[in-house]
């Protein structure tokens, strides 16, 4: 690890969270003129530019010692359900990966917070301060929270749509309105 002081039974998620990746050639061999070059991919953290096959061996290593083993194959099936960029396998474990490193599944800003809670962790969304809202593009009420309901704030976007996910205007629904849709 370069530039890494951190004992490794220190570490927590956010150490190895990612924050771009990094890469580097480098001279294996000279011959002459004829140049043999390699080439290191890197993941940049807050404990320094970790080469990619470390930083995986230390964030699959925190996981077993948090015992998420669950929570990390719940973010891979997660992955592949919504495989929209038809990712190969190996992408998604890593897109897996980074994303429990980032505790995504906590933040009320992602996008898929509700949807993935509700499916594998909806006890979480008993202390989630959940909107109702109807957008224009379905018009069928659905639930943001409260944080997302904030960030939308002057964006003349408006928000994702809870049904389809298109960017759309939206409205505050009453309770009458979605006892009514439901």
């Amino acid at each position: 690890m370069d530039n890494t002081e951190k004992s490794l039974d220190a570490l927590t998620f956010s150490d190895l969270r990612v924050h771009y990746g990094t890469g580097r050639a480098f001279l294996v061999r000279q011959e002459g003129r004829k140049k043999i070059y390699g080439y290191r991919k890197g993941i940049k953290t807050d404990v320094g530019d970790l080469e990619e096959k470390d930083w995986i061996q230390l964030a699959s290593d925190l996981i077993l010692k948090s015992g998420e083993q669950q929570m990390q194959k719940n973010l891979l099936e997660w992955e592949q359900e919504h495989n929209y960029c038809h990712s190969s396998r190996k992408e998604m474990e890593m897109t897996a990966l980074e994303l429990h490193m980032a505790r995504i599944f906590d933040d009320p800003l992602w996008v898929d917070y509700i949807p993935f809670n509700r499916k594998y962790r909806p006890e979480v969304l008993h202390s989630a301060r959940l909107v109702w809202v109807k957008t224009e593009c379905c018009g069928i009420p659905g639930q943001i929270t409260q944080e997302q309901l904030d960030k939308s704030a002057g964006n003349t976007l408006g928000i994702p749509c809870p049904n389809c996910g298109r960017w759309s205007a939206f409205r505050i629904c009453s309770p009458k309105e979605v006892s009514e849709n439901g």
